[in-house]
């Protein structure tokens, strides 16, 4: 089953694509308004609302119980060349499921064929429009690989940080969003920034 943001009212999940080629010229703008969430957000938001345990599945699939969640360190901001967290981009193929915990088939960091390189993530957060306000995530992945790389998925993974029933600390990252789409091409030397935003009271 898939749960959507999008139809509510007072809030909007979403997405935007941006394909530039190696001179730095936008090639393909994709914007995306509406948008399904995942069991790891669900499980967050449940957490929050009645305080019980947090529950989570990472993407090689191991099942995580947070008895604490740690705020202060919980993020979707990834450093340079991190592909465990953070917005991520695939090839795979297929329908985006609530139950999803990873991408079909994601691209890992790097320069060697098929390859992108992630960059920075950074804070999305444009001057409110009327009663809008929208914040979210940003990431570019340059391609150096020597060929053209196809783009059908992206997602955003969320790191989450706090203690086990036990006591014990643990940090494991947990899918929020998955989306696909037609393949997008970035082309050699190019690149694609992604950004995914919350809408809060959407016009």
């Amino acid at each position: 089953m898939v749960v959507g943001c999008g139809n509510s009212k007072s809030i909007g999940i979403g997405y935007k694509i941006e394909v530039k080629d190696k001179n730095g010229k936008t090639v393909r703008t994709i914007v995306k308004n509406k948008d399904p969430i995942c069991d790891g957000l669900y499980g967050i938001l449940v957490a929050l609302i009645s305080k019980n345990s947090l529950s989570i599945t990472d993407p090689s699939g191991t099942s995580w119980t947070f008895a604490t969640v740690d705020f202060t360190k919980t993020n979707a901001l990834a450093p340079a060349g991190d592909d465990s967290y953070g917005v991520v981009v695939g090839n795979g193929s297929g329908t985006p499921s609530y139950s999803d915990n990873d991408l079909f088939s994601k691209i890992p960091n790097g320069t060697s064929s098929g390859q992108l390189q992630y960059g920075d993530s950074s804070i999305y957060q444009p001057a409110p429009s009327g009663n809008t306000l929208i914040i979210g995530v940003t990431r570019t992945f340059t391609n150096n690989s020597g060929g053209d790389i196809n783009i059908s998925e992206i997602g955003l993974l969320l790191s989450l940080s706090g203690t086990d029933p036990n006591g014990n600390a643990i940090t494991e990252p947990t899918l929020i969003l998955h989306d696909t789409f037609t393949p997008v091409t970035v082309p050699n030397g190019g690149s694609i920034t992604i950004t995914y935003y919350i809408r809060l009271n959407p016009s």
